[in-house]
């Protein structure tokens, strides 16, 4: 509502949505005719057959071949008699109803994962897996009718190095992210952890090996508490609190009224963008997995916010194999390496210091923003 009365859409909108209730009301009502034709039909022959039946039944009790009992009889029969096609109308109704549900639900049970675990997979497991990250020559698109997203895309992250991917929007930035998580598989080449294919994997434990802060955050409805134990189910009270500390966010917590048990709301929304962010940052920490993406972590909280985070990112990249994804460059500045995507290419990598002195497409997007 707040969205529709700032584009002074409220009345455009309403129409809209009074358009489609009265779209629904014809062919509600039109549904509501022809059943109430069936109805009637099964009614006016179920009435007719019995009179015909009492009016036989009383003309021969008039002419001495058949009695009272005969009549009794012939009223009690009659009822069965038309007691199956009663019954077929009412079935007929509710089973074109199941027809239309179990189509929707047999759809959703047939349904195939594209991406699965092979026979036979292999279990990644944090601290014995060697946590270096390798895209060789990837080919990926989501549709082959439209251009690719990554094109012979080859770069490689070694365990406890930050890399920054940074471009223009359709770069191929976020698709680098969901093959990485295996949410989709390239076409060609192949994307390595601890020099095995990602599809030689198990999925549960691979996205085990993975931590991901991205920019929309999302918060299930429920307390503090719940969404920082989607990491990790057992995780303790100290535990939530020492990750919390190291977030920033502790401090805010434990000032609310239930503090840990505090309401978030649907997605978050008693939350600034901000305390929602940290917390994010608190829920990966929780994990502790050893490959870290921070997906746009810092590009929709203001100044005073970005200072907080900034400071518990430093925590949580230590040590851990780190690819950022960045639109604000300032946020890339200190990665060990960056990498410039354009088209789903590489165009240049190296040091926020030796790609400025290139004056190439780096130097063209820190312009950009400067």
């Amino acid at each position: 509502m707040t969205t529709l009365k700032a584009f002074n859409a409220s009345d455009r909108h309403g129409r809209q949505r009074n358009e489609e209730a009265w779209r629904l009301y014809r062919a509600t009502m039109l549904q509501m005719m022809v059943s109430l034709i069936g109805t009637g039909f099964i009614g006016l022959l179920t009435g007719a057959g019995t009179s015909a039946a009492i009016g036989i039944g009383s003309v021969k009790m008039a002419g001495g071949a058949a009695t009272m009992a005969d009549l009794l009889l012939i009223l009690l029969l009659v009822g069965e008699c038309f007691r199956p096609l009663l019954l077929l109308d009412r079935y007929w109704h509710v089973g074109y109803m199941g027809i239309a549900a179990s189509t929707t639900i047999h759809r959703l049970l047939d349904a195939q994962p594209e991406v699965r675990s092979p026979a036979g997979a292999v279990r990644a497991i944090p601290g014995v897996t060697r946590p270096a990250v390798r895209f060789q020559h990837v080919h990926f698109s989501y549709n082959a009718s439209e251009r690719p997203a990554l094109v012979d895309l080859s770069f490689s992250i070694d365990p406890g190095e930050r890399v920054a991917l940074v471009g223009r929007s359709g770069a191929g930035k976020s698709t680098v992210v969901a093959l990485l998580l295996r949410f989709f598989d390239p076409q060609h080449g192949a994307i390595t952890l601890d020099e095995r294919d990602l599809r030689e994997y198990d999925l549960e434990s691979l996205r085990r090996m993975v931590a991901v802060v991205s920019q929309d955050t999302y918060l299930f409805y429920g307390t503090i508490a719940d969404n920082l134990r989607l990491a990790r189910p057992d995780a303790t009270q100290a535990e939530l609190e020492a990750a919390a500390q190291a977030a920033n966010i502790h401090a805010f917590i434990a000032d609310l009224p239930q503090g840990y048990e505090t309401i978030v709301g649907e997605r978050g929304m008693r939350l600034s963008g901000g305390e929602r962010q940290r917390i994010a940052i608190a829920r990966a920490l929780l994990k502790d997995a050893p490959i870290l993406i921070l997906d746009e972590a810092t590009s929709s909280v203001d100044a005073a916010n970005e200072a907080l985070i900034q400071e518990a990112l430093e925590r949580l990249t230590a040590g851990r194999t780190t690819l950022i994804i960045a639109h604000r460059l300032s946020t890339v500045i200190h990665a060990d390496r960056i990498i410039v995507l354009e088209a789903g290419r590489v165009v240049e990598s190296g040091t926020h210091d030796e790609l400025t002195t290139h004056h190439g497409a780096y130097v063209q997007l820190v312009a950009a923003q400067t």
